[in-house]
């Protein structure tokens, strides 16, 4: 069914053939000030937007601080608050979880899974200072995972040169 009118004559065809009563008039005059909100509409009631047990109880703690909030904050900032810090929260979860995975889970010559990471070496130019390369050079490599000069055997070695277990040579 198509949703119900109460204006007495929504389109403007139905009124212009004939005259409007003041019966007519009465119930037009009625519906527009129906329009008007009353000071405390909109309300909301909760029953009309039901939220299942697992959203709930995911969204408690949060409807707790920003229950507490809407003194301090208002109406409009508290509803802000709710609706993008959880959010946020997420994403920086998310962006820690990924982070804490690609560095401790790297590959190693024991397994097969995990991750290799390689860094380039840093241009130098003719004309650059060495000792300004080697500084910068420096400064990254203290955010890198393995901070050791690289030697042409290191290729693929993937930390089994720094195994502590069978490294003795086997007697015949």
């Amino acid at each position: 069914l198509p949703p119900m009118t109460i204006e007495p004559y929504p389109h403007e065809r139905q009124r212009l053939p004939f005259k409007m009563t003041p019966e007519d008039r009465s119930l037009r005059l009625q519906w527009v000030k129906d329009q008007n909100l009353a000071p405390n509409e909109p309300r909301y009631v909760p029953e009309l937007r039901p939220r299942n047990i697992f959203r709930r109880t995911i969204g408690a703690p949060w409807d707790f601080v920003t229950k507490m909030l809407y003194p301090m904050l208002g109406h409009n900032k508290a509803r802000m608050f709710r609706y993008y810090v959880p959010k946020f929260g997420m994403y920086l979860a998310a962006v820690w979880f990924t982070a804490s995975y690609f560095k401790h889970n790297h590959a190693t010559w024991e397994s097969v899974k995990g991750w290799n990471f390689y860094a380039n070496r840093l241009q130098m130019y003719p004309g650059d200072d060495p000792e300004e390369v080697k500084a910068k050079m420096h400064r990254r490599e203290l955010f890198a995972r393995d901070s050791h000069e690289k030697h042409r055997g290191d290729f693929f070695d993937q930390g089994f040169s720094k195994r502590t277990t069978h490294t003795t040579p086997i007697e015949s």
